[in-house]
C-alpha cells in the first residue's frame, strides 16, 4: 500500500521495446483507469479501457450548469504540495489551464460553539485556542505534545487520545479528517490517515474549467481505446495463458495479455472470484461511505461574514448534518457569474449514510440552514445543484493494511493481474494518479517478460 505518494516508483523510460503486440485491458474509466491507460498506451501497449457508464471521468468530472456555473461532481481541487497532478498536467499539455496560487496556503476552519474559528495546527496556537478545553491543554502537555515517537497504530481516535491527550473531536478529528475521509474515527485505522493531523493546507489549485479537464483530456488522448457502456461481469484465464474478460454477463469478450482493475474494491471482487475466491472475499471487506454535495451559489451581498480560507468543517457536536463547506469561487475564478459567491455543501460519510437518501431540497434546506446559523446567509440561492455518491470515500478500516497485504499476496499466484484505485493508493488524486502510474509500470514490465 503507498502510504507516501511522493515517494512511488517513477515513469519507466519511453525507450521500451516494441509492445504492440501485447494487449492490456483496463475496466474501469476512473481518474485511475484512465491515468494507468495513458502510461501503458505511452509505453506502446495495446490498450482497452472499459467503462460501464455512458462517459469515463469517474468522481473527477466538471459540469457547466445554466451555461454560468462550474460545479465539480467529485473533488473541488488538488494540493499544491504535491506534483504528482501538475506533472501529468504538463505531460497533456493542459499545465497552462492551471488556477489557483500554489504559494498560499490555506488555514483550516471548523463552525463550533456557534461560530466559524480557526483551527489551531501547532503547538502556540493549539494552546490558545479557544476550541480547547483547558484541561486538554494540560492533559496534553503531559502526554508530550506533538511527540514524534510513536507509530500510528490502533483506531485514529485512539492513537489521537494517546498522542495529544483528552481532545475535542473539532479541534483535531473532524476539521482534518471530514473532507478527506468522512470516516468514523473510532473504525479507521490511524495508519493510513495519522498524517493528515495537525497540518497546514497547502495552497489549492484546480483548472480554469474545473477538476474534470484532466480526465478530458485523458480521454482525448485514449480516444479509439475507450469503450463505454460495457460492464465486465467476470475474468477467467485463458486456457493457452492470458485473460478472458467477460461483458454484459458474457455476451462479449475480450481476450488480454494483461487486466488491470481500476474499479472500486467491491466490483473487483465480483470480477475476480474465479481466479482466486480468497481475494475477492478479502476485496469485498472493503467498505466505502456515501456522501451527497449541495452546490449553492448566493448573491455576494446576501453574505455578511467573510468567506475566509478554502471553507470550514462542521463537527458532530453543532448538532448539523452538514460535514462540510467549500467555497470554491473563492478560490477560483468563473465558477459563478460576477456577485455571487458558489459554497459546495457535504453531507454524509461513515456517520450519517442516511443523508444521502434526503430529496434535493431536503439537502439544500439542512446546507442553507447551517451556512444561515454559520455565516448569516439569509437569502435564497440564486443556483442550486445535488449529487449523490453511493461509494464515494474508501475506508481505511481497521486491519486495513493486513487486508491489502493478502491481496497483494495472492496477486503474485495471478501474473498479469494488477489493481489499482483509491482503496490501495489513498482517497486522493495524487494518490490515485501515482498508484495507477506504477501499476502501468509494472504491468508494462510484466508484458516483456511474455
Amino acid at each position: 500500500m503507498a502510504s507516501n505518494p511522493e515517494t512511488a516508483e517513477r515513469p519507466a523510460r519511453d525507450s521500451a521495446p516494441d509492445l504492440t503486440s501485447r494487449r492490456v485491458v483496463v475496466v474501469g474509466g476512473g481518474i485511475a483507469g484512465l491515468t494507468a491507460a495513458y502510461y501503458l498506451k505511452k509505453r506502446g501497449a495495446s490498450v482497452e479501457l472499459i467503462e460501464r457508464e455512458p462517459s469515463v471521468g469517474g468522481m473527477v468530472r466538471s459540469s457547466l450548469r445554466d451555461e454560468r456555473y462550474i460545479v465539480e461532481l467529485g473533488p473541488q481541487a488538488f494540493a499544491s504540495s504535491s506534483d504528482a497532478i501538475s506533472s501529468l498536467a504538463r505531460e497533456l499539455s493542459i499545465n497552462n489551464l492551471i488556477a489557483g496560487d500554489a504559494g498560499v496556503p490555506s488555514e483550516r476552519y471548523a463552525f463550533s460553539k456557534g461560530r466559524i474559528q480557526k483551527v489551531p495546527v501547532g503547538a502556540l496556537s493549539y494552546l490558545k485556542s479557544a476550541l480547547v478545553p483547558g484541561i486538554s491543554k494540560f492533559k496534553a502537555l503531559k502526554t508530550r505534545f506533538l511527540s514524534k515517537d510513536e507509530e500510528p497504530s490502533g483506531s485514529l481516535a485512539s492513537f489521537v487520545s494517546r498522542r495529544f491527550g483528552s481532545i475535542p473531536p473539532e479541534v483535531l478529528l473532524d476539521p482534518f479528517t471530514s473532507n478527506a475521509w468522512a470516516c468514523d474515527c473510532e473504525k479507521i485505522e490511524a495508519q493510513g490517515a495519522a498524517a493528515s493531523l495537525g497540518t497546514r493546507m497547502p495552497g489549492l489549485l484546480s483548472f480554469k474549467w474545473g477538476m474534470g479537464t484532466l480526465t478530458a483530456r485523458l480521454e482525448e488522448i485514449l480516444r479509439g481505446s475507450i469503450r463505454t457502456g460495457l460492464c465486465a461481469s467476470a475474468i477467467e484465464r485463458n486456457p493457452a495463458g492470458g485473460f478472458c474478460v467477460l461483458m454484459d454477463h458474457g455476451r462479449k469478450a475480450l481476450d488480454a495479455d494483461a487486466v488491470i482493475l481500476a474499479t472500486p474494491s467491491h466490483v473487483a471482487s465480483q470480477l475476480v472470484g474465479a481466479i482466486d475466491a480468497g481475494m475477492g472475499s478479502k476485496l469485498s471487506e472493503i467498505s466505502y461511505v456515501p456522501l451527497a454535495v449541495a452546490h449553492l451559489s448566493f448573491k455576494a451581498a446576501d453574505i455578511p461574514t467573510p468567506l475566509e480560507g478554502a471553507g470550514f468543517v462542521v463537527p458532530r457536536s453543532e448538532g448539523s448534518r452538514l460535514l462540510a463547506a467549500v467555497f470554491p469561487s473563492k478560490l477560483f475564478p468563473g465558477r459563478c457569474p460576477s456577485g455571487e459567491e458558489m459554497i459546495a455543501c457535504y453531507a454524509g460519510g461513515a456517520l450519517d449514510e442516511s443523508a444521502v437518501e434526503l430529496s434535493d431540497s431536503e439537502l439544500i434546506e439542512i446546507a442553507t440552514a447551517t451556512l444561515n446559523a454559520a455565516l448569516g446567509i439569509t437569502g435564497k440561492p440564486r443556483f442550486s445543484y445535488v449529487k449523490r455518491w453511493l461509494h464515494a470515500v474508501p475506508q481505511f478500516t481497521m486491519g486495513h493494511a493486513s487486508r491489502i497485504s493478502e491481496i497483494e499476496k495472492a496477486l503474485e499466484s495471478a501474473p498479469g493481474l494488477f489493481l489499482t484505485g483509491g482503496y490501495v493508493a489513498g482517497p486522493t488524486m495524487a494518490n490515485a494518479i501515482l498508484h495507477a502510474r506504477g501499476t502501468a509500470n509494472r504491468s508494462t514490465a510484466f508484458l516483456k517478460t511474455l
